[in-house]
This record gives structure tokens, sequence and C-alpha cells, in this order.
């Protein structure tokens, strides 16, 4: 196999928040952009043929989503106008199991602030709403492309910039890509 070299550095990101209404927020991180050589090179051991040939490649400055798209940030943009086509607001998926586990959770913070050894949940309507607050915070799942581009389209309307999905820069896309999680991409 091998040998991989890590290089660690710390730097300093300039962000950005877009206020998407109703509350919610949209942090952005700037992202340099540059001249990098992509592909591996050729005497390289394991190297397939879809590795190469390397070349320079010119990426030009954009804003990236600094996390997934969560449910709540779905759900205010896909209350939006309508751009190309329908997309519903999204709930949580959440198993009995992730859900003892969030209130556990919930229940030990209250005990070591409170400096209790157990401390009950609080009424089911708090309980409730804190578990929803917390679920809508989770990334949002089970979006497909076509989704994720009216999602960046309504998005773009709001903000009057160039919104887009991640992707790879490659002239081999599937004609369909899945992204395995939604963010967001912010064009110059």
């Amino acid at each position: 196999m091998a040998e991989i070299t890590i290089r660690r550095w710390n730097a300093t990101a300039q962000c950005y928040r877009e206020d998407l209404g109703k509350g919610i927020s949209l942090d952005m991180i700037l992202v340099s952009g540059g001249e990098f050589l992509m592909g591996s090179p050729e005497g390289e051991p394991e190297r397939s043929k879809s590795e190469g040939p390397q070349h320079r490649v010119q990426v030009s400055s954009f804003l990236l989503g600094r996390y997934a798209v969560t449910y709540a940030q779905w759900n205010v943009v896909a209350s939006m106008p309508r751009q190309r086509r329908a997309i519903s607001t999204r709930q949580p998926l959440v198993s009995i199991k992730d859900t003892f586990e969030i209130l556990e959770v919930e229940t030990q913070k209250r005990s070591e602030v409170s400096g209790l050894s157990r401390v009950p949940y609080p009424s089911t309507s708090e309980g409730q709403s804190s578990l929803q607050a917390k679920l809508e915070d989770q990334p949002v799942t089970n979006v497909n492309w076509y989704e994720a581009q009216e999602f960046c389209e309504r998005l773009t309307n709001r903000v009057n910039r160039s919104i887009a999905c991640p992707q790879k820069p490659s002239g081999n896309m599937p004609a369909e890509p899945e992204p395995p999680h939604l963010s967001t991409l912010v064009l110059p």
C-alpha cells in the first residue's frame, strides 16, 4: 500500500451567514481559488486508468455550506416559490432507539447542570419540542438530485447569487448523481 503523508496547519476561514427567514440561517465558508494537479502519477502503485492522465485544474473561489443542509433549512427553502418542480417539506425519520438516545443525553445534561444524580425529563410537550428541535438540526435525507437542484434554484432566487450542489469536476458524471449529503455551493 502507498504511504500517505498528512500535513496539518492552522488557518482562519472567512465565513458568511445567509438568513433564510423564520429564524433559520445557512453558514458558508469561503474556499479560495487556486490551481492543483488532478490525477495520480502513472507509476503510482494500485493506480487505475480513471485516475489519469494528470493535468492542472484551475478553480475559482467559491462559498461552500459549512454543514450539510438540515431539515429546518430544507423546510424553509421548500416553502419558497417553486422554480421548476415541486418539492415538499421533510420530517426527520428517527428510530425509537435514536429517540431514547437523544432523550437520555438530554436528561444526562440536565442532571449535570442541576448536580442531581437523576432529573426526570420535563413535561411531555417540552420534551417533544426539544426533541423536534434536535431532529430538525440533523442533515436532511432521502433527497434526490432533482430535488437538490430545485432547492438550489429556490435559494439562488432568494439570495440573488448563483447556488449549486457541489460536484466532482469531471466530464463523466452519471446522468442522475446522488450526492452523499446535500450541501450548498455559492458560485462567484
